[in-house]
């Protein structure tokens, strides 16, 4: 599974220094880097939380239409955070035939090495 927690992951280091390098390119004027999008998210997550704590009906208000301004940004960036979910999870599909190619190698070289030794050692 791909989460935004997954853009940590060192498979996908590579697509994070691409976007790092031309973030509009990518996001356009939605964000300026990776960590910008899911930001909207948890901003939205705090204000939601503080209006169920307060017992002001004003205040209550106020941050309704800070809530209401979140979601709308959460709606905008969206779209960006699914492709870039999207890209990361072919960056890590990609990633692991190179893995399991450099284990090959190893596994390979063990075997080798195992055989010539037993040839050696037995004389044949």
């Amino acid at each position: 599974m791909t989460t935004t927690a997954t853009l940590a992951d060192p498979a996908v280091r590579g697509l994070r220094e691409l976007i790092d390098a031309a973030p509009s390119d990518f996001f356009g004027s939605a964000a300026t880097g990776v960590d910008d999008l899911p930001r909207h998210r948890t901003v939205a997550a705090n204000i939601q939380r503080a209006i169920t704590a307060e017992p002001d009906p004003h205040r209550r208000e106020l941050l309704g239409r800070h809530l209401a301004r979140a979601r709308a940004d959460v709606a905008r960036t969206d779209p960006y955070v699914r492709r870039l979910l999207a890209m990361a999870h072919v960056w890590q599909i990609r990633a692991a035939p190179h893995t399991a190619r450099r284990w090959c190698l190893l596994r390979v070289l063990l075997v080798t090495t195992g055989a010539v030794g037993f040839l050696t050692v037995t004389g044949k």
